[in-house]
């Protein structure tokens, strides 16, 4: 049906069923009949429209009357592609990875696709960003791709863009991903297989996902706004590092209300089947569930816009200051660095921003006192287990884990002067911390026998020791040895063994998790972590009626330990599951364990961290 049709007919059935004078209907009702008349110009113009805006004059204030526009028209391109994607089953197939059963079997990938490893999807989605990035998309401020390290240079000519946004790479595509296929797709589609409608799934997919992240990243230009309209007040904000002070200040009830409202009128007047002859159709007969897009809207697309505003301001006057609970070079330090210096955070801080603690208290302490917004701190060691001092302390603080970074303890061998030691030099002594492994150990005394093997207290004392004299060699991390002035050793001394690479990682399967600790916690996304505090009752069987209602709400454990309670009665226990604290099972859960069981205090929910990365 051509879209002219469509909105007479819409029209049409509106006035039918409503009043015979549009105007003395409901304003909402109004704003809605407003916009199906409008609606193809706006469609048509709405390109141009984004430029007005992109390409605003970076000297005059921005407004957010400026943009209201604009976010309309998003939820409007927002509910008719769910709409589309609602007409067709799940069809899991699209989104298992290539090489893992029940993926969709699609080939004749040669060439330059013959080591795709990702899902259907995947492969439809970036092909079709590489496309779009031909014509600049991407280049623009209010566009963010999936796969931005894919993209190849337009074949345009760039433009220049004037600065309306502070510069910043914020980009929380991975996790619009993760909520929409943990939790969008499941409410708006059937959990069944058509093999026939596999392309045309992922093409849905693709128009939903464009749009959620075109709205949810253009809260970027609406906490502009509101920073320019009240910059005393969000600069004090900014400045005591006030994440939570920040949430506070952009968020406004009665206009989310408002949004709500306007979004399932829209819902339930697109998602019908307008036809002659039916304009006396039962109400409830819709494609999508009005209240779902409103309850999606409500949990997902505002929670995560806000998230973007408050990232976006946190830097916005410089960056966030970052305490770390280690000194630089550490494995600690180099977490930091890869989780706010990646793509993880969206920033790109530079070193003056992150600032060295001595201890995992003090780096608490910073946060609870805003002198920085975030803290790094260890939480679990593959070879000794849980950090108990973290622990303590996240059980005690009113603090909230943010996220989580996994590293693998990586070593290397670095020496004041790599041809001293390269041209059989005598080496005096080989620095290494407690935690090195029994097996690098060995290849040391095997390579300098007579040297005399030191332990320090952490991978920077190595290197800080080895500095100070040419004959040691120390056991250390890349970033520790660049740090000191170190030069690495590599495989070439002959008196290293040809069975161990000195630069190569230790073992995959030895790894260091870290949190990033921060004053709230984040929206979730799809795929989190929960970390609680459960106080158990000294009694028998107490534990294990706790442990029965995790089961009872299909709540997945995936840690738990016991921590003596300092005041000497019994135990309480430190435990993380699989979810977040808003997901409807683990809040009944959470319910039921206080009415009855044992008290309950939430330590941060964050999303599972994707990768282990290499220090």
């Amino acid at each position: 049906m051509k879209l002219t049709e469509g909105l007479k007919k819409t029209m049409d059935w509106l006035k039918s069923r409503h009043t015979p004078s549009i105007a003395q209907m409901d304003p909402l009702v109004t704003q809605v009949a407003g916009s199906l008349r409008l609606l193809r110009s706006r469609r048509h113009h709405t390109m141009q429209s984004s430029h007005a805006l992109v390409f605003g004059d970076p000297l005059k204030p921005v407004r957010l009357d400026d943009f209201r526009n604009v976010l309309i028209r998003q939820e409007e391109t927002i509910i008719f592609a769910l709409i589309e994607r609602a007409q067709f089953p799940r069809n899991p197939e699209v989104y298992v990875k290539r090489n893992e059963p029940g993926s969709v079997t699609f080939g004749g990938l040669k060439g330059k696709y013959d080591a795709f490893t990702g899902s259907f999807l995947d492969f439809m989605f970036s092909e079709t960003e590489k496309l779009h990035a031909l014509n600049r998309r991407y280049t623009s401020p209010d566009e963010n791709a999936f796969y931005p390290d894919l993209l190849p240079e337009p074949i345009l000519p760039h433009l220049s863009y004037p600065q309306v946004l502070h510069p910043n790479r914020i980009n929380i595509n991975d996790q619009i991903m993760s909520v929409y296929l943990e939790k969008i797709l499941p409410g708006i589609t059937e959990d069944s297989t058509d093999p026939t409608s596999f392309g045309s799934t992922a093409t849905a997919d693709i128009a939903v996902l464009q749009a959620l992240s075109k709205r949810i990243h253009f809260g970027k230009f609406i906490a502009e706004a509101k920073f320019q309209a009240e910059r005393e007040r969000y600069t004090t904000l900014i400045q005591n590092n006030d994440a939570q002070g920040i949430m506070d200040a952009l968020t406004n009830l009665v206009v989310e209300e408002k949004v709500l409202r306007r979004v399932k009128l829209k819902a339930s007047t697109y998602g019908q089947d307008i036809q002659e002859g039916n304009a006396d159709a039962p109400s409830h007969d819709w494609k999508v569930n009005p209240q779902l897009i409103s309850d999606l809207y409500r949990d997902f697309v505002m929670p995560l816009t806000k998230e973007v505003q408050v990232v976006y301001l946190l830097q916005r006057l410089s960056h966030p200051a970052v305490s770390v609970a280690d000194i630089e070079g550490s494995f600690c330090w180099l977490a930091a660095q890869t989780y706010f210096c990646g793509d993880a955070s969206g920033m790109l801080l530079p070193k003056e921003h992150f600032v060295p603690r001595d201890s995992v208290s003090k780096a608490f302490d910073d946060v609870a006192a805003n002198r920085t917004a975030y803290a790094v701190v260890p939480i679990e060691d593959s070879q000794t287990g849980m950090i108990k001092e973290t622990q303590a302390l996240l059980l005690r603080n009113t603090l909230k884990v943010a996220a989580e970074i996994v590293l693998t303890k990586s070593y290397t061998l670095a020496a004041k002067s790599k041809e001293q030691i390269k041209s059989g030099g005598e080496v005096s002594a080989v620095y290494v911390t407690a935690s090195t492994d029994a097996m690098l150990l060995t290849h040391v005394e095997q390579c300098w026998p007579s040297a005399q093997v030191v332990t320090v207290a952490s991978v920077t004392d190595a290197a800080i020791r080895a500095a100070q004299d040419a004959s040691t060699i120390a056991i250390t991390t890349t970033g520790a040895a660049r740090t000191h002035g170190l030069e690495i050793v590599d495989g070439t001394n002959s008196l290293v063994t040809s069975t161990w690479k000195p630069s190569s990682s230790l073992s995959a399967s030895h790894s260091i998790r870290f949190f990033i600790i921060a004053k709230r916690c984040p929206a979730p996304s799809g795929r989190d972590k929960t970390c609680l505090r459960m106080e158990i009752k000294h009694e028998v069987g107490s534990l294990l009626s706790a442990l029965e209602v995790w089961k009872k709400h299909s709540v997945n454990m995936s840690c738990i330990e016991s921590i003596y309670r300092q005041d000497g009665d019994g135990y309480d226990f430190f435990v993380e599951v699989l979810g977040h604290s808003e997901d409807a099972n683990v809040q009944v859960a959470v319910s039921e364990l206080q009415e009855s069981i044992c008290g309950v205090k939430h330590l941060g929910s964050f999303p599972i961290a994707q990768q282990v990365r290499q220090s």
